[in-house]
């Protein structure tokens, strides 16, 4: 019977195997950073329809698409994913900051998930 350990060490090179293969969500590029710019008109609550199609074909690009849909959805607390599925999601936040006017992301700043951000700006200008 294999220890506890070996089973997580098992797990967590497994997890790694994911985020170096380019199809997975949760794999990051070595040039995504949080400064990337996605779009390069910033919602201003007017051009909510063109911004977020633009928004999306940039995810789509990136594989990042499914954080902001919910269908990448967060890891158990417990499973060896969960660290690498928040530094994506952080990073979506970040590409997301960067794409609103200065008011909108004064507003959208403390929220928690890039899927809560979607919903709040789709409810606010869809």
């Amino acid at each position: 019977m294999e220890n506890n350990s070996n089973v997580q060490t098992e797990t967590i090179l497994q997890a790694n195997t994911f985020f170096q293969d380019p199809s997975h969500d949760l794999f990051l590029h070595p040039s995504d950073n949080p400064n990337n710019i996605l779009v390069s008109d910033l919602l201003n609550g007017k051009n909510y329809g063109t911004w977020k199609k633009s928004v999306e074909i940039a995810l789509i690009a990136k594989n990042k698409l499914g954080f902001v849909l919910g269908t990448c959805a967060k890891p158990d607390a417990t499973s060896p994913l969960l660290h690498q599925w928040d530094r994506c999601d952080k990073m979506v936040i970040s590409w997301l900051l960067h794409a609103v006017d200065k008011r909108i992301s004064d507003s959208i700043l403390f929220s928690s998930t890039s899927r809560q951000i979607w919903l709040d700006l789709e409810q606010r200008f869809g």
